[in-house]
């Protein structure tokens, strides 16, 4: 069975067994903690500047940072578009994919599933530690790599950043990254909340950037094949 059509429950009793011991019920996951693993974005912002390290903590050794695994792994599949699914499903075997912001590895493991080469990239020690851990557990290959380590140009068929753009303080910069690894032809497709929640982590100076310069360099970057070849959502 693909984890694209696994249960609430079977998500679940899988995080279970990689930690090793009882988080919660699917019931209480989605209804307490949400995925928050801040009390609000001042713990690692302030005067607008951002605290990297105190980022990486957070996500790593945070009180909750069990709990936002197991909803994170239930939001990854009945909390994003289709239209991300449909990509998925429509990938060759031959095709490298980049999962950037891997969280539980979801996405990625989806894609490895075709037969893809995954790279999966993420911030928390904790996020890679257990996206490891579940790939083993379906017996797939994957490529960890922190958010610090070099990734290859022009490299990519299918790259795929979900969710993270509004909690860095430079998502223009994470872009032009993004688009650096990618190959011509290539598809970049990236979720993120226009919602400024900053009890959960949200920053709106990214969230109002991105929405102003994204299009530019959209527009800059993929002229040469034409007006279609991208939408901003």
């Amino acid at each position: 069975m693909s984890i694209l059509e696994k249960t609430n429950e079977e998500i679940i009793n899988e995080v279970r067994s990689i930690l090793g011991y009882d988080v919660t019920d699917p019931t209480t996951a989605l209804k307490s903690t949400w995925g928050r693993i801040v009390k609000n974005a001042s713990e690692y912002v302030k005067d607008g500047v951002v605290d990297i390290e105190k980022l990486e903590t957070i996500y790593s050794d945070g009180d909750l940072i069990d709990y936002y695994i197991a909803t994170l792994a239930i939001t990854s599949l009945r909390n994003r578009p289709d239209s991300l699914f449909n990509a998925i499903k429509n990938l060759k075997a031959t095709d490298k994919v980049l999962d950037y912001g891997c969280g539980s590895g979801t996405h990625g493991i989806a894609c490895a599933e075709k037969g893809c080469e995954v790279y999966a990239v993420d911030v928390s020690k904790k996020m890679k530690d257990f996206t490891k851990a579940r790939y083993k557990l379906y017996n797939l290959p994957v490529k960890i790599r922190s958010s610090k380590q070099k990734l290859p140009k022009n490299y990519f068929d299918f790259i795929i950043c979900v969710d993270l753009i509004e909690h860095i303080p430079e998502p223009i910069e994470l872009l032009r990254k993004l688009i650096g690894c990618l190959k011509q032809g290539g598809v970049l497709y990236i979720y993120g909340s226009a919602q400024v929640m900053y009890e959960k982590g949200h920053l709106p100076k990214s969230i109002s950037l991105y929405k102003k310069v994204s299009p530019k360099i959209f527009s800059k970057r993929f002229k040469k094949v034409g007006p279609n070849s991208w939408k901003l959502l």
